[in-house]
């Protein structure tokens, strides 16, 4: 059972880390490609079809996340959608 809680606690660690960067990037409006490209290579990540599309996704979730909360505000414009602090 040990065992268990220390991947979930390394989960959280991780998904809050991650949620920390994401609104520390967002000084400044960034679009989600770009959000992406930087968490991408600011971490060294390994980068195939699938893995992009898997970070992509997770990435939405977070955003879904801070905006939820409050954390951020989002605009559209000219067919982007840039995120940033409020």
């Amino acid at each position: 059972m040990t065992q268990s809680y220390d991947i979930i606690d390394k989960n959280e660690g991780n998904t809050n880390r991650y949620l920390q960067e994401i609104y520390d990037y967002l000084d400044q409006p960034y679009t989600r490609e770009e959000l992406l490209s930087k968490i991408i290579n600011d971490n060294n990540l390994k980068l195939d079809y699938k893995e992009y599309h898997y970070y992509n996704s997770t990435l939405g979730a977070m955003l879904s996340v801070l905006i939820n909360n409050d954390k951020i505000q989002y605009e559209v414009e000219n067919g982007l959608v840039y995120y940033y602090k409020i």
